[in-house]
């Protein structure tokens, strides 16, 4: 990318300063030593013209230079914007914390972060592509890592619901899926992992840790996870989707295994 810079216009000013510096005290000095000089007189008459012309000239000067100091400024804004871009792209850094924006769920960057993380959060109705991640979490839960869990209660009457919406899915499918996605968290993670359903559509499903998140919505006919992806770390946004999290954890209800539906 090419690269633009404002110094050239500002230097150019510089000079041009310069020049009715020089040309100014040079008629004073020959106005101060031949003063009663009568053909020093022309002297100074010549250089004062030429005085006159080098000031009307900078002035000129700084007239087209106030324009290409303005386009410059422009075209360094939009260089500037765009090379910062590329460089927070690079660093895994981004403005609102967006790391990045995935036409689905990446399954493999959601791996490696079940993987090397020590906390797990989940908020789901359910997870519908859960066998992708077992080998993840079993070595998760073997690491010592802590899960809570919050899925849709499957005795709820969103089930039927939001079932209607998603293309193939009946309310006896949706209400299996959410009971065997219970019993895989549980045999993978036992005493490690907190499981609590709840009673609403939450918005959006939220897979990750506190330090990154991975957001899905509840798109009509679609899985939250095969809808736009958005990977996010710590920023505004961030903050208020884990706060968004913990309300729904601190009204949801406690899974209870005995209570579990047998279906």
């Amino acid at each position: 990318m090419q690269r633009i810079s404002i110094f050239h216009a500002r230097s150019t000013q510089l000079v041009a300063l310069l020049l009715v510096v020089i040309a100014s005290a040079t008629s004073l000095f020959v106005l101060h030593v031949f003063k009663d000089d009568i053909e020093s007189q022309v002297f100074f008459d010549i250089s004062n013209t030429a005085l006159y012309t080098v000031m009307s000239t900078c002035f000129v000067i700084f007239l087209f230079d106030g324009f290409l100091v303005e386009r410059s400024i422009r075209l360094l804004s939009k260089y500037i914007g765009s090379e910062f871009e590329e460089k927070l792209r690079a660093s895994g850094l981004s403005i609102h914390g967006v790391l990045d924006i995935h036409s689905g769920m990446p399954q493999e960057k959601l791996r490696q972060c079940i993987e090397q993380s020590d906390e797990l959060l989940i908020l789901q109705t359910y997870v519908a592509d859960l066998v992708q991640y077992e080998v993840s979490l079993q070595k998760f839960f073997s690491r010592g890592g802590k899960a809570r869990v919050l899925l849709l209660d499957p005795t709820s009457n969103l089930v039927p619901i939001r079932s209607r919406e998603i293309r193939g899915v009946t309310p006896e499918d949706f209400q299996k899926s959410i009971v065997q996605n219970i019993r895989t968290f549980q045999s993978f993670g036992g005493s490690s992992v907190t499981l609590r359903i709840h009673d609403s559509i939450p918005s959006v499903s939220i897979y990750g840790n506190k330090e990154k998140i991975f957001v899905g919505n509840y798109l009509r006919g679609y899985h939250a996870v095969q809808g736009p992806i958005i990977e996010l770390s710590h920023s505004f946004y961030m903050e208020k989707l884990l706060e968004h999290f913990e309300e729904i954890w601190n009204s949801s209800k406690i899974y209870n295994k005995e209570n579990l539906i047998d279906v």
